[in-house]
């Protein structure tokens, strides 16, 4: 995303609002960002004082917030499987503590809850956990695995199923280990 400070040179914004400008009132510009533009106080590098420049939006914050709204949205249609597939399991809604992050999500989260992200004969090993044999386990199913070894282990702090890891092959089998963040 651009948005211009009259008489400076274009300002990109990245879906993250980093501003990525190689000037001095790049906080100045962050700030107008996050409150919507208008009058803006900044610095002038050469005179040192206070100066007000315009900023105008090329993506409206309608704009933004449509799409943060459709952000939201997917991934909640995501969570909400996840959700659906533990109590199927018999996992009861104040046992379920993992939390999905293993969606591509160029720029909206995308359900691939169906994939297989290991092939093969697979066993998962962590904290006082071993989830046994498993054939091709898709996200779901890994989710499920998640869960039980966030109990298992009592850290309830790592909680976002980030990715799966092959460590070694034993046997023909997969031994992999969850990648979790917090």
């Amino acid at each position: 995303m651009k948005f211009f400070v009259e008489g400076v040179e274009t300002v990109t914004v990245t879906r993250k609002i980093r501003v990525e400008v190689n000037r001095k009132d790049k906080a100045a510009a962050e700030t107008a960002f996050l409150n919507g533009g208008g009058e803006v106080q900044s610095v002038h590098p050469e005179k040192e004082e206070m100066v007000k420049r315009k900023v105008t939006y090329v993506c409206s914050l309608k704009e933004m917030k449509d799409e943060h709204n459709k952000y939201q949205d997917a991934l909640g249609r995501i969570m909400d499987r996840v959700e659906q597939y533990l109590e199927e399991k018999s996992v009861p809604v104040d046992r379920q503590m993992v939390t999905y992050s293993a969606y591509p999500a160029d720029p909206i989260p995308v359900d691939n809850l169906d994939e297989v992200p290991i092939k093969g004969r697979v066993q998962i090993i962590g904290e006082n956990y071993d989830s046994g044999l498993l054939q091709s386990p898709t996200w779901l199913e890994l989710c499920y695995h998640c869960n039980c070894m966030i109990h298992l282990s009592g850290d309830y702090h790592h909680i976002y199923l980030e990715d799966i890891r092959e460590t070694k092959k034993v046997k023909g089998v997969k031994i992999c280990k969850f990648g979790m963040g917090s």
